[in-house]
């Protein structure tokens, strides 16, 4: 994403960002279409929403629970399957999560309805690293033995080279 010109000795950012309401389906129908003759390098997804801290799952109305997953969850999937044909077969797919989503990290409670929201998020990225084709797969899986080829330790990883606990 950054480029280094030996012309001027700086780097520069090579990326542009567009925001839309990922409510809308027809912004990101839109926004797809204005960039389909384009390849992307980076997809990177950034959505999130909280409700009040103080709510529990019992405190929180269904119009609130249902917004805070619609937009952290069923959202950015939904900009993902649109977007992920324009992404080069060597570029990178991401979206921001949050530690808050992780099941066995939840030690405390406390923001149910964002914690949930994040794991349906992480769950339904799992579910969509999954349907990659073994012609997918397998470079990065390459790529990550590679990388940790060498190293003392056992490691448990995903085939992007990703921790995943034990």
């Amino acid at each position: 994403m950054y480029r280094y010109s030996s012309d001027t000795g700086s780097w520069t950012l090579n990326a542009a960002f567009y925001r839309v309401s990922l409510l809308i389906p027809d912004q990101i129908a839109a926004l797809r279409d204005r960039l389909k003759d384009r390849q992307l390098d980076v997809l990177f997804v950034n959505a999130g929403v909280k409700n009040d801290d103080g709510q529990t799952i019992v405190d929180v109305t269904t119009e609130e629970f249902v917004r805070v997953m619609v937009t952290n969850a069923l959202s950015p999937m939904r900009v993902i399957e649109a977007f992920e044909p324009l992404v080069r077969s060597n570029g990178t797919i991401g979206v921001m999560s949050s530690g808050q989503g992780s099941l066995s990290n939840n030690t405390n409670g406390n923001y149910e309805v964002y914690r949930g929201s994040k794991a349906a998020l992480n769950m339904l990225m799992r579910s969509f690293a999954a349907r990659l084709t073994i012609e997918d797969s397998i470079p990065n899986l390459l790529t990550t033995m590679e990388t940790y080829a060498g190293r003392p330790g056992l490691h448990c990883l995903d085939y992007l080279g990703r921790a995943v606990p034990w």
